[in-house]
């Protein structure tokens, strides 16, 4: 790790007039500090599976969401591993289930959103 990022995430920057300003944020993290990107990314390599039994290979799920490889492959792997997907050959996924929707009548909300009740 070098010396200006702690446990993954940037050093905060010395307040001092000769620091140089952080650099902007890529990220495509969504929501609050209170949220897990990793789960957030989880959730979209899920979402890439569209129907029940649907095969994907490594490549299909990085067009379809947009991460990096080495991300999806090991999101892949472990959510292979916690027996949401199946692996069916080296490379290749299969959903184990359709799907997820908040409601049968509404359509699904994207991942990471919270639902609205009433009040």
């Amino acid at each position: 790790m070098s010396p200006s990022t702690t446990h993954g995430r940037p050093a905060l920057e010395n307040s001092s007039p000769a620091a140089e300003p952080a650099a902007p944020q890529t990220s495509r993290r969504r929501g609050n500090r209170n949220e897990s990107q990793t789960v957030l990314r989880a959730c979209e390599v899920l979402r890439a599976f569209h129907i029940l039994g649907e095969d994907l290979s490594l490549t299909d799920v990085m067009h379809r969401t947009g991460l990096p490889k080495t991300t999806v492959f090991r999101l892949l792997r472990t959510l292979a591993h916690a027996d949401l997907l199946e692996r069916v050959s080296p490379g290749v996924y299969r959903t184990r289930f359709g799907r997820v929707v908040a409601r049968p009548s509404a359509p699904p909300l994207p991942c990471g959103t919270t639902p609205t009740r009433p009040m």
